[in-house]
């Protein structure tokens, strides 16, 4: 029996003993400061951590996959007469190398900034996307520092009884403001305030601090349209680098949808003409189907017919210009949010439904700039064909320019409308957004080569699907003509490549 009790009374003073024990442990982890081999890494993260250059040029370099220039081997692809090849055009010399080292210029200023995130900062900060217009300011929202590091530091992180951090705009393009409440100007001071270096000094309190922060704003003083700067943080010798993008905001180009939201005023029927009896037709077709829509018609022939049509808006060319002028000018008085653009020959079906091309450009998911429609016979049967998927496939060579080779195949399906397929161009048969084709246009001088070469310059620029549910007739058969040749497109081509900087690419 005293055994059994002695045993009872040990087992009891263990539970005791266990029960005080496992009570300290919950106590000290939240009453006493981190172990001291956390606080030790911190130290020397925080205060042994040299200034971040801003090496952009060499992290860009190591983010590039080494890539063989692009050679013009395309011979075994494409027929000889569809193949252009401007490597000749280096005999030029530096004609042209000033405009290119420009255009580089300008490719390198719009790139978004690389922004370097050290690991385990005490630093929080939004490394990027924050935005100010010219000669505003911008709040540093985001900015705070880690508890531990104000309240417990480690050893090597100087305790005097003020925290002090740093603020320079690097570029010069702004001045560093910290608005000081009155309450807390006892505890604050600001060396150089509204400079484009500013010392900010806290008593040190985390709260205090943490609140200081919240106080500290950029201030743009440099004009210019669209520019960055960089915000350089120093908090001891820890230092962060915030990218500041400055920039006007710019007035948006709104379309009046009109009282009923009618089709005619969302989307005008663009074409160009040399004869008049084919565009009498398309018009007739036209109004069959939408009596009430705009059509402007490009107009380069030389007998300068009046058409004398209701909502038909004619314009002439003087003699010399070709379908391509005629159509920069059809599309430069569009004054609605979309247009068509159809050839003249061209005739309106059952099928022609402009209100699935306008559907899909306002989709607010797909983003398209530019959708294209098929044709069918005059049985009223789909004509499908490689020529409705068109990819220009593009290979680097800095030094000679790019090899472009045109591929018959798509890059995928749109995900709201499966009978629609992504592509970098499409037939003389699309709808449009006006505004974005206003800095694309039609270069007449790439005439002869096709609207692939407009396209081949709008590479990047407009994001294009070709769909199979809008068909319009087209009975003279012309716009699927893949062998014909015209002596001056190797002319077209020539200033093409020139312009667009092409090695050599395939139509």
């Amino acid at each position: 029996m005293n055994t059994v009790l002695k045993a009872s009374l040990v087992l009891l003073v263990a539970i005791v003993v266990l029960s005080l024990i496992l009570s300290s442990i919950h106590l000290l982890s939240f009453s006493t400061p981190k172990p001291r081999v956390i606080t030790d890494i911190q130290s020397k993260l925080w205060t042994n951590t040299d200034t971040l250059s801003l090496k952009e040029d060499e992290y860009r370099r190591d983010m590039k996959i080494p890539l063989s220039d692009c050679v013009c081997n395309i011979d075994g692809e494409v027929e000889e007469k569809r193949r252009y090849d401007g490597s000749h055009l280096r005999r030029n010399g530096e004609r042209g190398s000033l405009d290119r080292e420009e255009w580089n210029k300008k490719l390198k200023a719009d790139e978004e900034p690389i922004v370097v995130c050290p690991s385990l900062s005490p630093l929080e900060y939004v490394g990027g996307g924050l935005k100010v217009e010219p000669k505003k300011y911008v709040k540093l929202a985001g900015l705070s520092v880690h508890e531990n590091f104000i309240s417990n530091p480690p050893d090597s992180v100087d305790k005097n009884p003020d925290v002090s951090i740093t603020f320079a705009s690097l570029e010069g393009f702004g001045k560093i403001f910290v608005e000081v409440p009155d309450l807390y100007r006892e505890y604050v001071t600001v060396v150089n305030n509204w400079k484009q270096k500013t010392e900010l000094r806290v008593r040190r309190d985390y709260d205090l601090f943490t609140l200081m922060l919240k106080h500290v704003q950029y201030h743009s003083t440099y004009y210019d349209i669209n520019h960055r700067d960089v915000i350089e943080v120093r908090l001891l010798n820890y230092v962060i680098h915030i990218h500041v993008h400055i920039k006007r905001k710019t007035p948006p180009r709104l379309y009046d949808p009109g009282p009923d939201n009618l089709l005619s005023w969302r989307i005008t029927i663009v074409t160009a003409t040399q004869k008049l009896a084919s565009v009498k037709r398309l018009i007739n077709s036209v109004r069959t189907f939408y009596p009430n829509l705009t059509i402007v018609v490009g107009d380069y022939s030389s007998d300068r017919q009046m058409l004398n049509a209701t909502d038909v808006k004619q314009y002439f060319l003087p003699a010399g210009h070709n379908e391509f002028s005629a159509i920069s000018l059809g599309v430069s008085q569009v004054r609605t949010k979309f247009f068509l653009l159809v050839k003249d020959s061209y005739v309106f079906t059952e099928r022609t439904k402009l209100e699935h091309f306008v559907e899909k450009l306002e989709n607010v998911k797909e983003r398209l700039h530019v959708v294209g429609g098929f044709f069918e016979n005059e049985r009223g049967e789909l004509v499908e064909g490689d020529e409705f998927y068109k990819t220009f496939r593009s290979t680097p060579n800095e030094a000679n320019g790019d090899c472009i080779v045109l591929k018959y195949e798509g890059y995928r399906k749109l995900d709201n409308y499966p009978q629609c397929t992504v592509v970098d161009a499409v037939q003389h048969f699309f709808a449009g957004r006006t505004l974005p084709w206003w800095g694309v246009g039609f270069d007449p001088s790439l005439q002869s080569l096709g609207l692939d070469a407009v396209f081949i310059e709008a590479l990047g620029t407009l994001r294009i699907a070709t769909c199979s549910d809008v068909t319009i007739l087209d009975p003279d058969n012309i716009s699927r003509d893949k062998d014909k040749y015209d002596p001056i497109m190797q002319s077209s081509a020539e200033i093409l490549m020139y312009k667009s900087n092409i090695q050599c690419f395939n139509l």
